[in-house]
């Protein structure tokens, strides 16, 4: 899931600047908790289309 990610994300540098820019204002030089990913809602949205394209495989 995180190489689909990262895929995308280098296809997509205007999407990778927003994903930046979010975590550098949520975050900022703090080590992220789980009270930041409840802020990193286009992350998690990122992730999810991510997970929608490729699912994990399931023997």
């Amino acid at each position: 899931m995180l190489a689909a990610t990262f895929y995308f994300l280098l296809q997509s540098p205007e999407c990778e600047e927003k994903v930046a820019r979010e975590i550098e204002e949520v975050v900022g030089k703090e080590v992220v908790t789980m009270n930041h990913t409840k802020e990193l809602r286009y992350l998690k949205n990122v992730l999810d289309e991510a997970l929608r394209l490729f699912p994990p495989a399931v023997p």
